[in-house]
């Protein structure tokens, strides 16, 4: 009997424990780079406070690529973009405040920078209702499991 409230009670934790980790999801920006400018793959809106994953896929010949964000204050952030191959850069930036962001990528040949078109980005106030999610979980995973648990029980009981 002892063994199995244990196995109960890690269950519950084990879903308190995940159920956050599971409802946040990663935010990916995909820029892709080409002759005709910068071309943003984007999520309809990002979450305040939590990094944006930033991928740039651009023609060989570029050597650095840089993004220069204006916040919807006019404040300036400039990101330099690591090299992650022949083509490939990436970064990680996390915008603080909801509302619109203009994003200007700036690729260089030979030093020789040349900005694109600057594109918006949409950041909502994130929710800070995660655990929330966990609570539920877990409570569900208990009632299932300690009312499996407990009708067990009774049935051996009267067996």
């Amino acid at each position: 009997m002892p063994h199995r409230l244990a196995l109960l009670c890690a269950v519950l934790l084990v879903g308190i424990a995940t159920a956050p980790a599971l409802a946040v999801a990663t935010q990916p920006l995909m820029i892709s780079i080409d002759g005709d400018g910068a071309h943003a793959r984007r999520l309809d809106a990002y979450r305040n406070d939590e990094s944006i994953s930033v991928d740039a896929a651009a023609p060989a010949d570029i050597d650095a690529v840089t993004l220069t964000v204006t916040d919807p204050d006019g404040a300036l952030q400039t990101l330099p973009l690591a090299p992650a191959g022949p083509g490939h850069f990436t970064g990680t930036i996390t915008l603080p405040d909801a509302g619109s962001y203009q994003f200007l990528v700036a690729p260089s040949v030979a030093g020789a920078a040349t900005p694109t078109e600057p594109f918006t980005v949409d950041v909502e106030e994130r929710s800070d209702r995660p655990w929330l999610v966990g609570v539920g979980v877990g409570t569900a995973t208990f009632v299932l499991f300690g009312g499996l648990g407990f009708f067990a029980l009774r049935r051996l009981a009267f067996a």
